[in-house]
């Protein structure tokens, strides 16, 4: 079983995670699940199986945090917050980390 080593900003947009007009989406080859508003634990996302699917919008909440398995094997999680505005959504901050393998 892998174990969380350091802590590390890891993100790569575009290869690891995409955010669009539509929603967020996984990097080619990784998957993405949406966890709720709770800070989720390593084990929390190790154990999270998501897909490729994009999320949209309506169904990622400003606040929630997603889980992120990507590849060679590095699960981390990611928190999107934004604000809306009259025009659709406007501001997005995405922050989050990777966890290294121990």
């Amino acid at each position: 079983m892998t174990t969380p080593g350091s802590w590390v900003l890891e993100f790569s947009f575009d290869s690891d995670l995409g955010v669009s007009e539509s929603g967020v989406s996984p990097g080619p080859g990784n998957s993405l699940t949406a966890f709720g508003k709770q800070k989720p634990s390593y084990q929390d996302c190790r154990d999270r199986v998501g897909d490729g699917s994009p999320l949209p919008w309506d169904e990622v909440p400003s606040g929630t945090h997603l889980c992120i398995q990507l590849e060679q094997n590095r699960t981390g999680y990611a928190r999107v917050d934004y604000e809306s505005g009259a025009s659709g959504i406007a501001h997005i901050k995405v922050s989050g980390v990777v966890w290294q393998q121990g």
